[in-house]
Order: C-alpha cells, then structure tokens, then sequence
C-alpha cells in the first residue's frame, strides 16, 4: 500500500496483518505503487519521478527524472506502462534506461479542456481503461492504438473519484470518494452494486475511500480515511 503521507510503502498479509515497512530516502512521495515480480514501481508526480525498489528489502534499484507528470501506471504483457497525468498520454517504461522510452501513444477522446486529468489506467485484454477528470470523472474504454472505443461510465455517474479496477467478469469498480462507497458497473456500464453503505453495521460503512485492489483470491480491499487510515476487506465474487 502506498503510504503518501509517510512517503513510504506498508506491506500487508492478505489477512490484514503487517508484515513490513519500506522507506528510502531518495524516495521523497509516494502516490502510486505497482508490484512487478520482485519489484515496486513508485510514481511520484510532484518531483516528476519513478523509482523502482526491491519489494523484499526496500533497497532502491532505479531512479529517474521524467519529462511529464506520472499518474496511474499498469503492467502489460510484461511491460510497465505510465499515464501522463495532464496530457491524457502512455508511455512505455524501460526497466534499465527511461531515455529508452517511448511516448506509445494519446488518447483520443477528443478532451480539450486543460484541466483534464488522466487519474488511473489499467489494461484488460486488448483493452485500455481510463479514469479521466473533465469536470466532472468517467471511464473511457480504448484499444491499443489509443482510439476510442467507449464511454462507459458517464461523467454524470460518478462525483469524485481516485482509483478503479476492472474485475475477471470485466465489471468496473470505482472508489467513489464523495459517495463513501465503492460504485460497481458492468462492462457496458451499467450499475450494479455499490459496497460500503450499509445501513445496519457501522464498521461496513466507507469514508471517503481511495485505492482498491482485488486480490486473486476473490477479496477486494479498500484503503479508507475513517479514522485517519484503515483497511476494509469484502467478499467478492
């Protein structure tokens, strides 16, 4: 879990149990975290930097200085991809050399407004979803040429938004922050589900939710700012 606050990354069981810290100096913030065999790819869009960190040991394997502002970032195919944040870009990371890397291409979602945001990106089959802020968020759907494909969730369904992910059954799950609740939408976009408003047990209830993450053994996790940060597990088929 990224620990922005601390600039560090706290490592879990799947149970919820602790198990270690990683810090490194050299690491000044920390906003988004992605696990690759034995190593952590940080982004840090404040000093426009990726570091790359052995997840046993912490100890620092790569760091660069990049020539955008890195976002949401995903691995596909074997390969690290890094959202642009305000140029609605991906680019392909290199794990040696990031001179080495290319801009792979711009979505074209016909977005002008400058204070666009691409908040969070995930690939899925030959698929690339984004979370984009114009005003308002919602979930596009491209191939792999960057051509839109689809609107899928409408800026009109979701306030405020942070993380998303796409499920094995290709639904969508959405962090809602203004909502307290985690939004799920079909593939077409439909929805379906929301998790985290229970009426009759407070300690279900979600404040202000952020990242989430769906482990392989069918548990979504989400990180909430109840009672400054806490984690929430839920059953999810």
């Amino acid at each position: 879990i990224a620990d922005c606050y601390n600039s560090r990354i706290q490592v879990f069981t799947s149970e919820g149990k602790h198990k270690k810290t990683l810090k490194h100096h050299e690491v000044l913030n920390v906003h988004r975290v992605l696990c690759v065999g034995l190593s952590l790819f940080i982004t840090d869009p404040m000093n426009k930097q990726i570091h790359k960190i052995n997840k046993c040991n912490g100890e620092l394997l790569v760091s660069e200085e990049l020539e955008f502002t890195p976002g949401g970032l995903d691995v596909f195919e074997g390969v690290t991809y890094i959202a642009d944040f305000k140029m609605l870009c991906l680019y392909r990371y290199d794990d040696e050399l990031y001179q080495e890397s290319k801009l792979v291409l711009k979505f074209a979602d016909g977005a002008k407004n400058e204070e666009s945001r691409l908040l969070d990106v995930t690939f899925f089959r030959d698929c690339i979803y984004t979370l984009l802020e114009n005003m308002n968020f919602k979930v596009n759907t491209f191939d792999l040429e960057g051509n839109l494909l689809a609107c899928l969730i409408p800026e009109s369904m979701v306030t405020k938004a942070f993380y998303f992910c796409v499920d094995k059954k290709e639904n969508i799950l959405i962090s809602s922050w203004e909502d307290n609740q985690v939004l799920v939408f079909t593939g077409k976009g439909k929805p379906i589900l929301r998790i985290g408003n229970s009426v009759k047990a407070e300690n279900d209830c979600l404040v202000h939710p952020r990242g989430i993450g769906l482990l392989e053994t069918g548990v979504l996790v989400v990180c909430d700012n109840k009672d400054s940060t806490c984690l929430h597990s839920y059953v999810y088929i």
